[in-house]
């Protein structure tokens, strides 16, 4: 890697890494690794940032964020799917202002501007993390309550404990709106034991809060934080909420964090701009676009029209705007002088 600055003396493509495979994290950390190296492309050095692996079983708002950041970062697009692609997938592979990104006369990859991610970080916005109970005395933001009837573990906030199991890999246990319905919210508490199970399927799941995240004990195992599972809870003074605290860690759950959001952005020919905003929680999100999260040549006087190239029926005629984002998702808006 440290080579690669003299590739250009006799190629003009060099290839990043091994592949991403169909992993998001693996994806993400690809595009980490060429801002923290410095690695970007430009007219006479393109990256290759390894196969499009669209189709092959990260879903779709994965899938989306790795074309719309390959065509940004200026990539070399090679189709890697080994399955029948879904209308879907060929939809946005299809896309032609995304491809005109990708294909821009300026050649210049976008770079990142707001960045609101700490790579390796534990806790997530809505995502169940803990903190010592020695500060949650008087918190709310410490307190549960539990239905025996529809089996949902409630945070005062008014949203239900659930668990994202999209990721085979990994698990998250976060916040989202409580649903009876909904299997990965119903949970079993033994009081007496001090184990908090998911119900369905039945023991695969145990909660924990050392770091308060979970541990998947189905097959495959995988280990996303060790501690002991052994939990106290603690009755608030009205009796109806209470608190879970890890006895080994003193640790309470709660929900901790802030968005983990990026916005990347650049030039085009014709005095264009380009932004991708990217949500890299497994929760939805709002972000906001302002002129600080554009390339400097970004003129203030000037009106722009403003295209999401995913759904071009929708234009956004003023900036800064505010657009929501899904878990893993990203957008990508192109930005015309009027």
């Amino acid at each position: 890697m440290s080579d690669a600055p003299n590739v250009q003396s006799f190629a003009d493509v060099r290839q990043l890494g091994n592949g991403i495979g169909n992993d998001y994290d693996q994806m993400m950390s690809m595009v980490d690794k060429i801002f923290r190296a410095n690695l970007n492309s430009r007219p006479g050095i393109w990256n290759d940032l390894g196969l499009l692996e669209v189709g092959n079983g990260m879903g779709l708002a994965e899938d989306s964020t790795h074309f719309l950041l390959w065509c940004a970062l200026k990539s070399s697009l090679i189709i890697g799917n080994r399955q029948q692609l879904t209308k879907q997938n060929l939809d946005f592979l299809r896309n032609k202002k995304a491809l005109a990104v990708n294909q821009d006369p300026l050649g210049q990859p976008v770079r990142l501007m707001v960045s609101h991610f700490s790579p390796g970080s534990i806790a997530r916005y809505g995502v169940v993390t803990g903190d010592y109970c020695s500060q949650a005395n008087e918190s709310n933001n410490y307190l549960w309550s539990y239905n025996n009837m529809t089996k949902l573990l409630m945070h005062n906030s008014g949203r239900c404990l659930t668990v994202d199991m999209r990721l085979k890999w990994r698990w998250y246990t976060y916040l989202q709106t409580c649903d009876i319905n909904n299997y990965n919210q119903k949970w079993h508490v033994d009081w007496s034991g001090g184990h908090i199970n998911l119900l369905h399927p039945p023991g695969k799941f145990v909660l924990s809060t050392a770091f308060c995240k979970a541990r998947n004990e189905g097959t495959p195992a995988k280990v996303t934080s060790t501690c002991l599972e052994q939990l106290e809870f603690l009755l608030h003074r009205d009796n109806e909420h209470f608190r879970i605290k890890n006895t080994f860690t003193n640790r309470c759950l709660t929900v901790g964090g802030s968005p983990d959001l990026q916005i990347y952005s650049g030039v085009l020919s014709d005095d264009k701009m380009v932004a991708v905003v990217v949500n890299r929680d497994v929760v939805a999100n709002q972000i906001t676009v302002d002129w600080n999260s554009l390339p400097n040549i970004a003129d203030r006087k000037v009106s722009y029209d403003i295209v999401n190239v995913m759904n071009d029926s929708v234009t956004i005629t003023s900036i800064p705007f505010t657009t929501n984002i899904g878990p893993h998702a990203a957008k990508m808006f192109i930005f015309t002088p009027k």
